[in-house]
């Protein structure tokens, strides 16, 4: 993989043009399977996202608030974000190149700016994607706090919403060193299948529907025994009216 080109990039000063270059290079180096990775490659990856950064932050500042700039602001830092963690977690396959603090605290950075800027939806996006990089640190209390506030007791039903639930559990499954720990794993669990129902019983019919039952069939597995009734009886329900049967589109899990 080359990434030189980059070096090309430096006179460019308006951040949609360096970002989607940036982009550029990133998908062009994933459509070769990330096959050269090199320390360099990362270094120079390093001063041109911080260029970028620092452009997107000079926009905002320059009197650049309306609502449909911000957003093409916000949605190219995540787009980029989200990029650069493909890139760096091939790197640490292909290379075992380490990603080292600097970087984990560019990608935050970015992440903060698609927060900032983006519409709510994309924000919410941003902040699991955020959480998930924190957890990742080892922090794992501002990942979880950062969830939280997605995912309420008493929130109302949406994709991030569940999708919040889904990265807690994931978080207490890997922490599960605790009778507490454990506790709340399967308060989470529980919630996290309601969660999933709810979307279930708000979806369209056709692949909407059937990609909540899937998920809801996944969650409720990970029920006691007990627990599971009322969520088999609407997989059940999806399942007769799904082609092919649900149950030969979902793999064996647990």
């Amino acid at each position: 993989m080359q990434l030189s080109h980059l070096n090309e990039l430096a006179e460019l000063n308006d951040p949609k043009n360096l970002g989607e270059a940036i982009l550029t290079r990133l998908r062009s180096a994933a459509n070769a399977d990330y096959l050269d990775i090199a320390k360099a490659d990362f270094d120079l990856l390093d001063v041109q996202v911080q260029r970028f950064e620092q452009l997107v932050q000079s926009e905002m500042s320059g009197g650049h608030k309306e609502p449909e700039p911000r957003e093409r602001l916000g949605s190219m830092c995540f787009t980029l974000a989200l990029a650069l963690i493909e890139f760096r977690e091939a790197a640490l396959v292909r290379a075992e190149t380490g990603l080292a603090p600097k970087r984990f605290a560019r990608l935050m950075r970015l992440l903060d700016l698609s927060v900032e800027c983006c519409s709510i939806e994309l924000g919410r996006q941003a902040r699991i994607t955020r959480a998930i990089l924190l957890a990742k640190l080892g922090k794992m209390s501002k990942a979880i706090f950062e969830l939280r506030r997605l995912a309420p007791a008493d929130g109302k039903p949406s994709a991030t919403r569940s999708t919040a639930l889904d990265t807690l559990h994931w978080i207490y499954s890997e922490r599960a060193d605790s009778l507490e720990n454990k506790a709340e794993l399967q308060r989470i669990a529980l919630q996290r299948a309601n969660a999933h129902l709810q979307m279930l019983k708000e979806s369209r019919e056709g692949d909407e529907a059937t990609h909540w039952a899937e998920r809801l069939a996944l969650a409720a597995r990970l029920l006691p025994a007990d627990k599971r009734d009322k969520f088999q009886s609407a997989i059940d329900a999806q399942n007769d009216r799904s082609s092919p049967p649900l149950e030969k589109t979902l793999s064996p899990r647990g």
